[in-house]
């Protein structure tokens, strides 16, 4: 009985995976609300917010640092400074990319739906094929018990 379990489980999530494939290969008449330019240009919002907040951490930890002048706490400035360093370096990269993006949108179109058609791909096959079976090992059953 707990074999028949497992395999109506494996064939409703085989089911499963199959329609989710459908659906997938289907969506892009159902989520052609924004174009690529509209997406990008919330990336440009959010990255934009990021970025002042960024400049904030790292004015926030020059104000700690520089109050603490001569005291053993500091260091504690440290952290918000690196935290805002690093993700302004990180934000300016991806504005850089987000405006070569919207600058070359049929190149960018191009790959985008190139890596999802491979996406698409691997989804399929790996939803068509399903789990190895374990192969049972070598050698006579183990009797019962041990």
């Amino acid at each position: 009985m707990h074999n028949n379990y497992n395999m109506k489980i494996f064939a409703t999530t085989t089911y499963l995976r199959i329609i989710f494939a459908v659906t997938v290969l289907l969506m892009p008449n159902v989520t052609s609300a924004f174009t690529l330019s509209q997406v990008l240009g919330y990336f440009n919002i959010v990255i934009g917010l990021f970025l002042t907040a960024s400049v904030l951490s790292y004015a926030i930890g020059v104000i700690i640092w520089a109050t603490r002048y001569g005291t053993w706490p500091r260091e504690e400035g440290f952290p918000f400074m690196q935290f805002g360093i690093t993700t302004l370096f990180v934000l300016s990269v991806l504005l850089a990319l987000i405006n070569w993006l919207l600058k070359h949108t049929s190149i960018t179109l191009y790959v985008i739906s190139f890596i999802l058609v491979v996406l698409c791909g691997i989804f399929i096959l790996y939803a068509v094929r399903g789990k190895k079976k374990e192969e049972a090992p070598y050698g006579p059953p183990r009797p019962p018990g041990r």
